[in-house]
Parts: structure tokens; C-alpha cells; sequence
């Protein structure tokens, strides 16, 4: 018997019913066969949604794979499922982590996740733990932003990665913020995570913010982010406070 603590970043169905799930821990991911897990009534079909955190306890006798015992799971994940934008927050983090992650980095990868799951925990506004999240990916993943002319801050130039004056400013390049969202870009790229989300913020501004730094990952990145167009929809048919 072994215990393997850590979360599901993804789940395959595997023969009829069987399930292997990705488990992300501290040190790489560890597949698991979850047997029965799509049968009707199966105590193992909470444990398959993606984010799922927790200590699982396995065996292998002989199998290709080890097979799951039981699970002991400490994270709650029914804060996604409220209303449209909190299922969009779910699907973002989940498509960013998948189109971003590095084996190579698995350690900063597992810590982003397991942080951005606590504040989840302690009931963060999901926009924010979203905003903070996408912040940190772009930390981790290698690029960053120059936030040291803040203070006249007009823009974010994508081209070079850094916020500019109104001087500075390249049209085909830099995208305009107020000085409110200039102010939460430095907080995001100066201060540690827990300083940025205990600070009250606006969905409103956050939904901006979130789509201009996933664009800023798409731009360096060249890949397509499919839930920017959902949150595009949600924006222009739903008020937000």
C-alpha cells in the first residue's frame, strides 16, 4: 500500500468503465487506475473532477498501473459550480494549466495550484483567485512583466513585456488600462499572491484584466485560448457588479 498526496490535473475513461487519473505532486504526476469509477453510484466519481486535492491511497499487485484504494479528499470544488462565470473560472485555470505546464517545473506548478485551491477554500472571490492565478503562470512559465514605470504607467506593451508611458506608447502593440488596472498589474507582479487577494477588488475590472493577460499569454505563446471567448460572451450578455 502506498499514499500519494497531490491533485488531479486529468482523467481518461480507460476500458468500460475504468478511469486513470493524473495526479500533480510536488515532485511529478502519478497515474492512478480507478476501477469502476464510471459505474452507476461509484464512490469514485468524486474523485475524478480535475482539481481534486487530496491524499489517495494505492496499490499495485502486479497491474501496469497502481489502483486506488481510497481517497481522502480535503478540498471543495462546489464554489465553480454557482453560476456561468464561476464554471468559467474552472474551465480557464483548467485550459491555461494544460496548455502551460512543464514537467520540468513541476514543483512551481504544484505550488500555483495548491495556493490558488486554498484560496478557493477560504472562499476567495473567484475572479480574483483567477486573476492572481493567470498572474502567476505568466511568472513561472518564464516571462513576466516590467512593472517599474508604473508610477506613469499608460499601457502594457505586449512586444516587450512591461507597462509604458503614454510616451512610449505603441499602438500595434500596447494595450490602454486606466489607473486603476495599472495599480493591480504592479501589485500582481511586485507582491506575493496572498498580499494581491486580500485586497477588495471589482469582477468587473478583474474579467478585463484576466483577458488581457491571457491574450499576453496567447501572444507569446501562439496558442489559442478557447475560454477567452466565452468570458468575451458573458461580458457583453450578463452585468457584472
Amino acid at each position: 500500500m502506498k499514499e500519494v498526496y497531490g491533485i488531479v490535473i486529468n482523467c481518461s475513461k480507460y476500458k468500460d468503465y475504468d478511469a486513470i487519473i493524473d495526479i500533480l505532486t510536488e515532485d511529478n504526476v502519478f497515474p492512478i487506475w480507478v476501477r469502476g469509477a464510471y459505474k452507476p453510484n461509484s464512490k469514485y466519481s468524486n474523485y475524478l473532477p480535475i482539481f481534486t486535492r487530496g491524499k489517495f491511497e494505492v496499490y499495485q499487485g502486479g497491474y501496469k498501473y497502481f489502483k486506488l484504494r481510497d481517497a481522502a479528499i480535503d478540498n471543495n470544488l462546489l464554489a465553480f459550480h454557482n453560476d456561468n462565470y464561476s464554471l468559467l473560472y474552472y474551465s480557464m485555470m483548467e485550459e491555461l494549466f494544460k496548455k502551460t505546464y512543464s514537467p520540468d517545473i513541476t514543483n512551481r506548478f504544484y505550488s500555483l495550484l495548491n495556493e490558488s485551491l486554498n484560496e478557493i477554500n477560504n472562499h476567495v472571490d473567484l475572479s480574483t483567485v483567477t486573476l492572481a492565478y493567470i498572474a502567476n503562470l505568466i511568472k513561472i512559465i518564464g516571462y513576466g512583466i516590467n512593472v517599474d514605470q508604473y508610477e506613469d504607467a499608460f499601457g502594457l506593451d505586449f512586444s516587450n513585456g512591461r507597462l509604458v508611458s503614454k510616451n512610449n506608447f505603441n499602438e500595434e502593440a500596447t494595450i490602454s488600462l486606466d489607473k486603476s488596472e495599472v495599480e493591480i498589474i504592479y501589485k500582481l507582479f511586485k507582491f506575493s499572491q496572498n498580499d494581491f487577494i486580500l485586497e477588495p477588488h471589482n469582477a468587473k475590472t478583474n474579467n478585463h484584466l484576466i483577458e488581457i493577460l491571457c491574450n499576453f499569454i496567447a501572444y507569446y505563446n501562439s496558442i489559442e485560448i478557447d475560454s477567452l471567448t466565452y468570458l468575451k460572451y458573458l461580458e457583453n450578455t450578463l452585468i457584472m457588479g
